[in-house]
């Protein structure tokens, strides 16, 4: 099963430097955080709590450090952000799955595929987009539930899945 949207995320930040004390550039960290926590909530469609960022990372092409990315729910992932100059220029790969696109098509395939009605499923609102990789979700209707055993078939959104015992 293919999710509508590709689901991979390299988006550019032109994250403002600072004067550090010593005459080198660091990256501001809070612009960084703000900037990825927009472009991932827009990306996965659904709150992102938390973005963490090292403070005074330096400025150095080529360089790259990672930020952490917390969900509404509380899953983590990690976006990697690599320095394009040493001006403060970075660009970040958030590589996290929009689960609400699968949230949809599950629900869709097992009122299909049964006698259930209005079957809801809820997913982790931060998955990392990784062909093989698994995730668990719950699937919810009026008269029972079950957890869906959910696998990514490739790096962008594409699934498949198996609906365990409730």
């Amino acid at each position: 099963m293919r999710s509508p949207k590709t689901l991979v995320l390299t988006a550019a930040v032109a994250a403002a430097a600072l004067a550090a004390g010593c005459g080198e550039t660091t990256i501001d960290a809070d612009k960084a955080q703000k900037i990825i926590r927009e472009e991932v909530a827009k990306q996965v469609g659904t709150t992102v709590k938390e973005v963490k960022c090292p403070e005074d990372e330096v400025a150095k092409k080529g360089d790259t450090f990672t930020c952490l990315v917390t969900g509404a729910d509380g899953t983590k992932g990690d976006a990697l952000v690599t320095q394009k100059d040493d001006e403060g220029n970075v660009r970040f790969n958030a590589p996290f799955v929009h689960t609400g696109n699968g949230e949809r098509l599950i629900a869709e395939r097992i009122e299909s595929q049964s006698s259930a009605t209005g079957v809801k499923v809820d997913c982790p609102d931060i998955v990392v987009g990784k062909q093989g990789d698994t995730f668990q979700c719950k699937a919810t209707s009026a008269n029972d539930s079950a957890t869906v055993q959910v696998t990514q078939t490739d790096a962008k959104g594409g699934i498949d899945f198996k609906v365990l015992a409730g």
